[in-house]
């Protein structure tokens, strides 16, 4: 786990830390605020749309858009509904859980677009054929 911690881009890394610094910061701010509302929703639909259009770099830029926007709405909804089924709803939490999946997907592109390492030949009796 450390090496491929390594290989990640610093770009990744640092916009990881700042997806999860937002949520913290937001989890900490108290709701009845209105501009912390408005911060609030923004970073619920924004985070992860933004997330997952950097998982297509080679996708056209409407297609990115709505990618990400179904993407956001995804997991918005699968954290709402995870955290009322198990009944430990609360809006700090729900903020930090899709805080942290956004981080995940932006340390997961950097990974999945990866060259793959050289194929390893082997000199066996299976290659003598």
């Amino acid at each position: 786990m450390r090496g491929m911690i390594g290989r990640l881009p610093r770009r990744a890394l640092a916009g990881a830390a700042a997806v999860s610094t937002a949520a913290a910061g937001l989890a900490l701010l108290q709701p009845g605020n209105a501009a912390v509302s408005v911060l609030t929703a923004a970073f619920l639909l924004l985070t992860p749309a933004t997330a997952a259009a950097l998982l297509l770099p080679g996708q056209d830029l409407l297609a990115r858009v709505a990618v990400g926007i179904g993407t956001a709405i995804v997991v918005d909804t699968a954290v709402a509904q995870t955290m009322l089924s198990t009944g430990t709803w609360s809006i700090p939490g729900g903020v930090l859980a899709v805080g942290l999946i956004s981080a995940l997907l932006l340390v997961a592109g950097p990974v999945a677009h990866a060259r793959p390492a050289a194929p390893v030949r082997s000199r066996g009796p299976a290659d003598a054929a």
